[in-house]
């Protein structure tokens, strides 16, 4: 498939939940240099939400708003439960779990015949 029509089907899937971008990305892909205006339209992005988080952040730093945190789970708690969802998604990436899915599969026949 020719490059330039997956960057116009990939950034119409992005820009759906967002008209502007939309229009934006619509506008430059018509022009002579879109790659340049799309790199900058994203620079652009980037540096407004860093900023604009950063105003967030630090003009909230002192106030009432923020109150601090309670921690349900340690660090280590957190790291083995994300390690576990990553393993679990490389079982099932791998085709590893079709013992499970056969298993399965013959529990529901059963139930239903």
């Amino acid at each position: 498939m020719n490059p330039d029509i997956m960057l116009v089907l990939v950034s119409a899937l992005v820009a759906m939940v967002n008209p502007s971008l939309l229009a934006a990305t619509t506008v430059m892909m018509l022009l002579p240099h879109r790659k340049r205006l799309m790199t900058g339209y994203l620079l652009g992005a980037y540096t407004t939400s860093v900023v604009s988080g950063l105003a967030i952040v630090f003009s909230l730093h002192g106030s009432s708003v923020v109150k601090t945190s309670t921690h349900l789970l340690s660090p280590s708690g957190e790291i083995a439960i994300g390690a576990i969802a990553l393993l679990v998604a490389l079982v099932m990436a791998t085709g590893h779990d079709s013992r499970v899915r056969g298993w399965r599969e013959r529990r529901k026949k059963a139930h239903a015949g």
